[in-house]
């Protein structure tokens, strides 16, 4: 075990320095996708505040970075504050241990879980946070928020498989619709059927409109498969239809939609296919 002696990370003292006062080390291990997504990032340390310090050494009349590159450059660039938290530590006695630093703090930032990413997305929400609120704290879209947030109706086995990173909330969400899966009444068995299509949604790269036709087309085709979903689903199209009304006409189309619970373009969509149904077509 190494003795505290030995620690290659000799902390003087931590407190805030001016930012102007750091130069950053041309040893940093991350050099691809620097400012990737620092504006969202920025957003994060102005909303809840910089968790962990930069790593420092003092250099002359400077401080020159070791770690801490996107938390600097979102404090100096986009945030534009004078001053930052930082880890003062004595210089390390050759480049090769600066930059061996450096991989260390990086290396040490491990992606969160699936699962831990969902369930604290759920705590979130729970507590009245708005869905833009945690997509801006969280560096995520709000369409990825909304699918996290409807996990809990899909089927155990689909959510299981997202908590595990095969496939993506959005896609579990959108399969479950196609696949008309209510849970509660659906048996839990449809679930495999359901995350086979949410698979092969994801590897046919299906989409966001091709999946609207899908899951339209489900309610017309309940008895559907998921090969006719993946065919004939995805081609299924939507046409804008022009329906003109005399004022009585539309007061009775009002008071149908009403006791449907439905909006005057559903309602009217169901007369239409009604009335084509009695023609035969």
């Amino acid at each position: 075990m190494a003795e505290e002696n030995d620690v290659i990370i000799k902390q003087l003292e931590t407190k805030k320095i001016p930012v102007d006062k750091i130069k950053t080390s041309n040893l940093q291990v991350r050099v691809i996708d620097v400012t990737k997504g620092l504006e969202v990032f920025a957003e994060q340390i102005r909303k809840v505040g910089l968790i962990q310090p930069v790593v420092v050494y003092k250099k002359d009349d400077y401080y020159e970075l070791l770690a801490g590159q996107r938390r600097y450059l979102a404090h100096k660039d986009i945030l534009k504050w004078r001053e930052i938290l930082a880890m003062i530590i004595e210089e390390p006695n050759s480049n090769m241990m600066k930059k061996t630093i450096s991989w260390l703090e990086n290396e040490a930032r491990a992606k969160m879980a699936n699962k831990d990413k969902l369930k604290w997305i759920a705590e979130m929400y729970s507590v009245n946070e708005s869905i833009s609120d945690i997509a801006k704290v969280l560096g995520i879209s709000q369409d990825e928020v909304k699918s996290a947030i409807k996990l809990p109706r899909v089927p155990d086995v689909v959510r299981e498989a997202v908590q595990k990173g095969e496939i993506d909330p959005a896609t579990a969400v959108r399969a479950t619709d196609a696949k008309r899966f209510e849970k509660g009444v659906t048996s839990e068995k449809v679930g495999e059927d359901v995350l086979d299509l949410a698979k092969k949604m994801m590897q046919n790269n299906v989409t966001k409109s091709q999946i609207e036709n899908m899951i339209e087309y489900a309610k017309n085709n309940p008895e559907a498969d998921t090969k006719e979903l993946l065919s004939d689903g995805i081609k299924n199209v939507r046409e804008k239809l022009s329906l003109e009304f005399l004022v009585n006409d539309a007061k009775r189309l009002e008071r149908y939609a009403t006791s449907k619970e439905k909006t005057k373009a559903e309602a009217a969509m169901d007369l239409v296919l009604e009335g084509l149904d009695d023609h035969g077509e």
